[in-house]
């Protein structure tokens, strides 16, 4: 009898550190502040070598489809930029967050547009209190 409570024991104080560790790990990206992923949104929509790629000249690319795969929350848009996003890639036409890391003063991104075959990666950290890149590739496929 014994036995079989120390087993029933052991799954669920097992059950109970799974769920706290999903918990937690789902939970970072929930609360990322609205104003962090604006700003670096923004940097990463107005680097020059990116936007090149965007197009928005073409009536197809505006307003600009991003696919934030639960990376980033979904009620955040970058000002300045005409955005709509998606949880979920939809078409070739969404820009699509790859990665999007943050660590204390820094983000580190990864983002993919298929349509151009373009990725996008980078380091965007805080200097001075302004957000700017501080690394970044930019490579077709």
């Amino acid at each position: 009898m014994e036995k079989i409570l120390i087993g029933i024991g052991g799954k669920i104080f097992l059950t109970i550190i799974a769920f706290i560790v999903l918990s937690c790990s789902t939970e970072s990206n929930m609360k990322l502040p609205n104003t962090l992923v604006n700003n670096v949104f923004k940097l990463i929509l107005s680097d020059e070598e990116f936007h090149q790629y965007l197009h928005l000249e073409l009536e197809e690319r505006s307003p600009i489809l991003i696919a934030t795969n639960h990376n980033i929350p979904i009620s955040t848009k970058p000002d300045g930029f005409d955005v709509v996003l998606h949880v979920e890639k939809i078409s070739e036409l969404y820009i699509e967050v790859v990665k999007f890391v943050v660590e204390s003063n820094s983000v580190e991104f990864e983002i993919n547009y298929e349509v151009e075959g373009v990725t996008f990666q980078g380091v965007a950290s805080k200097k001075n209190g302004q957000w700017v890149i501080q690394k970044k590739s930019i490579f077709e496929s």
